[in-house]
């Protein structure tokens, strides 16, 4: 309740959450995925890692900590 909305028989993201996220959909393997944005605070990557080789984890892992500020968090699930 605090963060979603109940939908019919759903839910979505609350609106005052919503205002201050960012949503986007790319290649995470892309070297220039969203090189055009500002590190962000916080980036979050679920239940994808699993289903790539250790190269490409690695990979993939570089271009999640050029994506999050020096300071930020990476959340990783």
């Amino acid at each position: 309740e605090r963060y979603f909305t109940p939908v019919n028989d759903s839910y979505q993201l609350a609106e005052r959450v919503h205002e201050q996220v960012t949503f986007h959909v790319g290649n995470l393997l892309d070297p220039t995925l969203l090189s055009h944005h500002l590190p962000y605070d916080f980036v979050f990557c679920r239940n994808l890692l699993i289903y790539f080789d250790l190269k490409t984890q690695h990979q993939a892992l570089d271009i999640l900590k050029r994506l999050s500020r020096d300071d930020g968090a990476l959340f990783i699930g």
